[in-house]
């Protein structure tokens, strides 16, 4: 599991940008993998086990599941990445993806093109019987959402959380992009318990599957569906140059 540290904000353009970071280090991470991170510290944004898979997510601001094509490196390739900008001043997200973009043009030799496809998703609905969790208006609340994986089970626990965030989170168990078709407009708080199983079938262990989780704990279903999704499609990418 990879912990991302970097703020959302608004994805930029393909073009090469002018900024760039001044010094960059992309070494191989040593086997195993057990854990992968990255985020912005100081003027520096750092990588740890890190695939060009997780730095285009970084880059371009997209999900997994937009970015398609390339060979099986980009995903199986684990890095320790240091990027450090000009100047003491805080890495920005505004600043810190351009100069991601310009690094893995020069260094990676990426080359990419945006395509719009429709792809499989899942609706996001309430089941019968309604809604099983409540609202929170409160406005000192604080707006967080934490998942927590343990052997055989995932725990989401969320307070002050529109449904549009929680269909975004469910994307990452369900295997493919969740849409919020629930009509709930507010935000709420609840926990949701699930095994970490992508399929609607049962499987071993105690915690039930994100689907019947859903429906049982939250009121809450996952509908099949079809969506436009614009996609990143690899056109080209190389093993980094040396430092």
């Amino acid at each position: 599991m990879r912990l991302r540290l970097l703020l959302l904000g608004a994805a930029v353009a393909l073009g090469q940008p002018e900024a760039q970071f001044e010094v960059v280090s992309i070494k191989p991470h040593p086997e195993p993998i057990t854990f992968a991170s990255s985020m912005t510290r100081g003027a520096s944004y750092r990588g740890v086990a890190i695939t060009l898979l997780d730095l285009i997510e970084d880059a371009y601001h997209v999900e997994r599941n937009q970015v398609i094509g390339g060979p099986a490196r980009v995903s199986s390739d684990h890095f320790d990445v240091e990027a450090k900008a000009s100047g003491d001043a805080p890495l920005t997200l505004e600043r810190a993806r351009p100069m991601l973009q310009a690094m893995l043009a020069d260094r990676f030799k990426l080359k990419l093109r945006r395509e719009s496809r429709e792809i499989a998703c899942y609706d996001l609905v309430v089941a019968k019987g309604g809604p099983k969790f409540k609202g929170n208006s409160d406005p000192a609340a604080r707006q967080w959402l934490v998942t927590r994986a343990e052997p055989g089970a995932v725990h989401l626990q969320a307070d002050k959380v529109t449904m549009a965030r929680l269909a975004q989170q469910l994307a990452f168990g369900a295997g493919r992009p969740v849409v919020d078709k629930t009509g709930l407009a507010a935000e709420y708080q609840f926990t949701l318990v699930y095994a970490p199983d992508k399929s609607p079938g049962a499987v071993d262990g105690s915690a039930a599957t994100l689907f019947t989780a859903l429906k049982e704990q939250l009121g809450l279903r996952l509908e099949p569906s079809r969506t436009m999704q614009e996609a990143l499609v690899i056109e080209a990418a190389e093993k980094p140059s040396e430092n």
